[in-house]
């Protein structure tokens, strides 16, 4: 593997996660200063101390952060996955269907626990035509809307999500759909196939089956070019529950979603890093022939290893982003949408905020 002799620790800390996983040696020389840099902007302390408890190569007051970190992520995702389960109960009284998204779910079901996983906030999927009943029922729950700042359904006929907080910091994204582009997975709603995952004690939260499941994750993934290896570790490990028989399923039911090149690309970044098609030769060689693929996965590949800071952070650096974005939606129809569906964001979040209207004037709220 390339890339940095801490770069390459932080990946072998991530791998160990992954279950039935052999843990490998960290490289000889490793900067630790640079390593803990990587490990907070990649968000991955819970996986990181998980991996290192024993190693006797890690400086004492990293260890020592790394453990009050892993403790602060249990204790939010405990206290999260409370809230989840009132949230559950107050949409299934309701009649209302909802699926939990990633956290909880994702962290029980890729590395057996909910414990370990950061997240900054709670995703949860609804029908459009529930979305008044739903907001009643996130207040009723001590939710406030953040984003938008007024006009609900107006905000969700061009965004996915609005965001909600309660008054102890807790963030919630409510979802009308998973996909900013509506031609990504038009078919992957709130009433797609499910499971069931038992999170934590008696708390069951209802998320999506396997196969819906990855291809979420992979155009989830893509959406930011996996610039942070949290979403691509826990996508491998994820990969690392199922049989490669398993995966292959997963991978063409992705493809008749509408999940475009996204899957591909994130299978050959997963085996890159995590060797995650190790057991699938037949897959693995199909997937390298594919020169769009290829392409597309350096790039991604390049921007989880450049590490800090964020593209937004930097001079034109969500422009990579478009373009992999651009480039994983073929035909000119996809790339049209894309393109119009940002537009569309941009002059909603301008009416919203300043009142601006069809017309360019101003209006009153």
């Amino acid at each position: 593997m390339v890339g940095s002799p801490e770069f390459q620790a932080v990946v072998e800390c991530c791998r160990r996660n992954l279950q039935k996983s052999h843990p490998m040696p960290l490289p000889a020389q490793i900067d630790w200063a640079k390593f803990c840099k990587l490990v907070r902007f990649h968000r991955i302390e819970g996986l990181v101390h998980n991996a290192l408890r024993g190693e006797r190569c890690v400086p004492r007051q990293l260890a020592v952060g790394l453990q009050e970190a892993a403790n602060s992520i249990a204790a939010l995702n405990l206290r999260t996955a409370a809230a989840c389960g009132s949230l559950s109960e107050g949409f299934n009284s309701a009649g209302i269907p909802v699926l939990f998204v990633k956290g909880l779910t994702l962290g029980t079901l890729a590395y057996a626990t909910p414990t370990i996983k950061s997240a900054v906030d709670v995703d949860i999927l609804i029908d459009p035509a529930d979305l008044s009943q739903s907001a009643v029922i996130l207040e009723a729950a001590g939710f406030r809307l953040i984003a938008p700042s007024r006009l609900l359904h107006r905000w969700h006929r061009t965004w996915k999500e609005s965001i909600w907080r309660q008054n102890d910091g807790l963030q919630l994204d409510l979802h009308t759909r998973l996909v900013d582009n509506r031609l990504w997975l038009p078919s992957v709603d709130v009433h797609a196939a499910k499971q069931s995952v038992r999170v934590v004690g008696d708390i069951v939260l209802p998320t999506l089956a396997n196969e819906p499941l990855f291809a979420y994750l992979s155009v989830h993934g893509a959406s930011s070019s996996w610039f942070r290896l949290k979403w691509i570790s826990d996508f491998a490990a994820f990969l690392s529950t199922q049989s490669p028989g398993s995966v292959a399923r997963c991978y063409e039911a992705s493809k008749k979603v509408g999940a475009g090149r996204a899957a591909g690309q994130a299978l050959l970044l997963a085996d890159a890093l995590f060797q995650s098609l190790d057991a699938s030769p037949e897959l693995q060689r199909q997937l390298r022939a594919e020169p769009a693929l290829s392409r597309s996965f350096r790039r991604a590949l390049k921007l989880i290893m450049q590490g800090p800071p964020e593209p937004t952070e930097r001079l034109l650096g969500t422009w990579p982003l478009h373009v992999n974005q651009l480039l994983l939606q073929p035909g000119v129809h996809l790339k049209l949408t894309h393109l119009t569906q940002q537009a569309a964001q941009i002059l909603t979040r301008l009416r919203i905020n300043y009142g601006i209207g069809r017309a360019g004037a101003a209006q009153l709220p």
